[in-house]
């Protein structure tokens, strides 16, 4: 029996139809079928006549008739089967969020979906059709984009999207105005401003909210809220934001013990966990195993040289002196901190470190490799790695967003 409403079932069904048609795709079934390329003037009549989306295929409709349950399912809204979807330490985060008077840091292992506990809190606030700003803060306009794909891709109901960061200027500006006076009026009911931590924090955007929040109420979510922290985009956490999100693997801001604790005060002092070790022993009821994978850590310690080490000690000093000032400047603190982890981060050893712990795993036999390098050193492991037999590709934000671009242009 084929049961719809259970999202494990699916999923298993899902894995095993892919393992198969990837099998076909890549001609690995012979035995049983064979696989040909067809002429391109075929293909692309196919293509044309292809369906508008997956619905119109009507997959489903020899369920209908006999299915009280898919009825039942039916029935739901697109919001509450999203939120009847979440997993269940998200609906805890959700329930959490709640108790917590609308406020609060969900502190939460990478993978173990931070995005869709949030978007839940956006739904639950969105159904008590309350006059509603959304604002989304994320480190990089990249992370914004994929936000606002996310929203997008589960329909949430709402009424106008902004992106709203640096390079869009006045335009940017005005269209914050608007949707707030729509807002404030009626004439919308809710709204969202995708953005990012530097563009949040500048009084351009802070004096807006402030001059035209009125009849509205404003859900701010901070994504990798540890880096909103910082001296300058502290600017960004308002007090005008009623309902607060947090989000961060990682909430704990290095050597800024007062910034942590202001971070974590400012998202209701009381956070929610979902810790790396739930996630390892957590089972994802769709897949059958946890909801991280197990993993050995083996750190490998390199030396900084001769120059490397003085710079780093000048600036360990700067940072002891201007701590035990009467009045520190704490933006200069977190700049030396910053400078300081640089030197440590494009340490000039690591590529020669990097090329003999390679070497040793036999290059040509990696598979689901990722190595994170710096942008000091990415094109020199390139090389390296091509050297060793190894068959790498580069992914950076650069190219990330080229290639985004790049789908937008076809898709126009």
């Amino acid at each position: 029996v084929f049961r719809s409403w259970i999202p494990a079932q699916n999923d298993e069904y899902l894995q095993k139809d892919l393992k198969k048609f990837i099998g076909y795709w890549n001609n690995l079934k012979s035995e049983t079928a064979m696989v040909y390329d067809i002429p391109d003037a075929i293909k692309k009549r196919i293509i044309k006549a292809k369906p508008t989306d997956i619905w119109e295929l009507g997959l489903m409709n020899r369920y209908r008739k006999h299915s009280k349950v898919s009825e039942k399912t039916e029935k739901l809204s697109k919001e509450d089967a999203f939120l009847e979807s979440l997993f269940p330490h998200q609906k805890q985060a959700l329930e959490w969020w709640k108790r917590e008077n609308y406020k609060a840091m969900f502190i939460m292992a990478t993978g173990a979906g931070k995005t869709r506990s949030a978007i839940g809190c956006v739904i639950t606030k969105l159904k008590e059709n309350e006059p509603l700003l959304v604002i989304v803060a994320t480190p990089q306009t990249l992370l914004s984009e994929q936000w606002k794909n996310e929203f997008e891709d589960l329909e949430v109901p709402i009424s106008r999207m902004l992106m709203v960061d640096g390079s869009r200027g006045v335009k940017g500006k005005a269209a914050m105005e608007s949707l707030l006076m729509d807002i404030n009026s009626g004439l919308r009911k809710n709204g969202v401003i995708f953005t990012t931590h530097n563009t949040a924090s500048r009084q351009a955007f802070t004096e807006i909210i402030k001059r035209s929040k009125k009849n509205c109420k404003i859900l701010y979510i901070c994504d990798e809220a540890h880096a909103a922290g910082s001296g300058q985009f502290k600017k960004g956490l308002l007090a005008e934001y009623d309902y607060r999100i947090g989000l961060s693997a990682t909430p704990k801001r290095m050597f800024d013990e007062e910034g942590t604790e202001n971070l974590l005060q400012y998202f209701g002092g009381n956070p929610f966990e979902f810790t790396i070790a739930e996630a390892m022993t957590t089972i994802n009821p769709r897949t059958g195993y946890p909801f991280l994978n197990p993993y050995n850590y083996h750190p490998v310690f390199v030396y900084l040289d001769e120059d490397e080490g003085k710079k780093y000690n000048s600036l360990t000093r700067r940072i002891t002196i201007e701590k035990h000032k009467k009045e520190p400047d704490y933006g200069k603190i977190e700049g030396y901190y910053k400078s300081r982890a640089r030197i440590v981060k494009t340490a000039k050893i690591k590529p020669d470190v990097l090329r003999e712990l390679i070497s040793r795993m036999n290059p040509r036999m990696m598979k689901n490799t990722i190595v994170f390098a710096s942008d000091a050193h990415i094109e020199q492991v390139m090389i390296d790695l091509k050297k060793l037999g190894a068959r790498p590709g580069k992914i950076t934000e650069e190219i990330s967003a080229r290639s985004k671009k790049g789908q937008e242009s076809e898709r126009t």
